[in-house]
């Protein structure tokens, strides 16, 4: 029986090495590899030479392919850059641990490498966010401007690794087994083709998404996935947090709006009565977090039910929130605020 399954697991694997070899001779990477120490990474950048170049975050750890239409759009009208993160879409691995820092300092290579030095303007959704956040911290004559769409808070991290901490989680392993052996390359086996994930699918062409699900599935991409994820779990010293943290730097913050019980349907299970009250103070308390680390922060709350993955279903939205960045980064004038502004754009 254990020698059916190898020979199962062993067909499965080459199966999928094939399925990923002809869906990148199918889609050759559009950009250039640049090395950044022994291995390269995917930098793509179009558009004019404007005043300000937007580089594009994506959640998760993922590939930029998520975000493209995004940049595809942008790069009419200004500047505009997608990137492939170590192991993920078609960059290479470049070996463990993936920690904050390290990739904080990749990004930043590949983009000079590429002839991309800035002044920079980040978006960064989700994930993508919180790294943008950081890349801003440790580069701050390179950022002009920061636009976080629902990012991820670094009190996030905090929270998961003390609920359910920081390894990946069953379901995680299952779907990193099921790409290793190939598995994933089967359809009714891959989570990219499940229910979850109907929204994000209707967004992309059937073949851009076949591409985008092979891709995700590679094991360098789990690997690398989990890897970072581990990292800036386990080491939150490494995020920013706390008022005044970004000095000044402009940061246009769009969030999706949340009632109560959206909240309490999020929340930790197991809480006593004042457990829980702590947490939903806590959870309330998130939008602030980057907006109050500088002193020219701007907080917009999406419309309500657009939910998480609103650059996806709201593109335009998200563009106009970048060319209302811009133009505020482009004029001469300070921010007049202090702290942050809550609105609702509708």
């Amino acid at each position: 029986m254990l020698l059916g399954l190898g020979c199962l697991l062993a067909v499965g694997a080459s199966a999928a090495h094939v399925q990923r070899a002809r869906a990148l001779q199918a889609n050759p990477p559009s950009g250039r590899l640049v090395d950044v120490g022994g291995y390269k990474i995917r930098v793509l950048c179009e558009g004019p030479r404007t005043p300000f170049t937007v580089v594009w975050l994506t959640g998760g750890y993922s590939q930029a392919l998520w975000l493209d239409a995004l940049h595809q759009s942008m790069k009419a009208e200004a500047r505009s850059c997608e990137l492939d993160r170590p192991g993920v879409g078609y960059s290479d691995f470049g070996g463990l641990p993936l920690t904050v820092d390290r990739l904080t300092e990749v990004v930043h290579d590949a983009l000079a490498k590429a002839g991309e030095a800035g002044p920079l303007i980040l978006a960064g959704h989700s994930m993508g966010g919180l790294y943008a956040a950081n890349y801003a911290q440790s580069y701050p004559d390179q950022v002009k401007g920061l636009l976080l769409l629902d990012p991820t808070p670094s009190a996030w991290m905090i929270e998961e690794k003390a609920t359910i901490g920081c390894e990946p989680q069953s379901g995680d392993r299952l779907t990193q087994l099921m790409a290793m052996f190939g598995l994933a390359g089967v359809r009714r086996l891959n989570p990219l083709y499940g229910t979850q994930t109907a929204i994000e699918r209707s967004r992309f062409q059937p073949k851009t998404w076949d591409l985008l699900a092979t891709l995700e599935a590679q094991p360098k991409a789990m690997i690398a996935s989990a890897s970072a994820f581990h990292f800036s779990c386990e080491d939150p010293f490494s995020l920013v947090r706390g008022p005044g943290a970004l000095g000044t730097l402009p940061v246009r913050m769009v969030i999706q709006t949340q009632t109560e019980r959206d909240l309490l349907m999020t929340a930790p299970r197991g809480l006593s009565p004042r457990q829980m009250k702590n947490w939903m103070a806590m959870r309330r308390g998130w939008p602030e977090e980057y907006v109050s680390s500088t002193s020219n922060g701007v907080l917009i709350r999406a419309p309500q039910g657009w939910g998480h993955q609103f650059p996806l279903t709201h593109p335009e939205y998200v563009l106009d929130q970048v060319r209302a960045l811009l133009s505020s980064v482009g004029s001469a004038q300070p921010h007049p605020r202090a702290g942050f502004t809550a609105g609702r754009v509708s």
